[in-house]
């Protein structure tokens, strides 16, 4: 097995991780499906990478998602939290299609987002 990433390991992987995304945490969902979100959201460094692709949504059907971001961290993103990406990104808040977090052989190295 491989040894567990360094300090200097992780800054050059941040080092790739050139923009800021915003997470806020999902709340509830009201009886006509209205979503609420926390007020104060978490900020992650990312890389967002705009390009249709297929992937597969919740419920195992094939979906068009318009990019993926990379998230610097290892926490667990909810499928229905709220991601905000940064000034210039159309639309800012997209919809998550699919949470991937991505291992090495000791933790989670970073969270892959698909974003519809």
């Amino acid at each position: 097995m491989g040894q567990p990433l360094t300090a200097g390991d992780l800054q050059e992987f941040l080092d790739f991780l050139p923009s800021t995304v915003t997470i806020y945490p999902w709340q509830s969902t009201d009886a006509s499906g209205a979503m609420t979100w926390a007020s104060t959201g978490t900020s992650y460094p990312a890389r967002i990478q705009m390009k249709n692709h297929l992937v597969r949504d919740r419920s195992g059907r094939e979906v068009v998602a318009r990019g993926s971001v990379y998230l610097g961290t290892s926490t667990i993103i909810g499928i229905d939290d709220k991601v905000e990406l940064p000034v210039g990104f159309v639309p800012r808040n997209p919809p998550i299609i699919s949470v991937m977090p991505k291992y090495d052989e000791h933790a989670i190295l970073y969270v892959q987002l698909e974003i519809g």
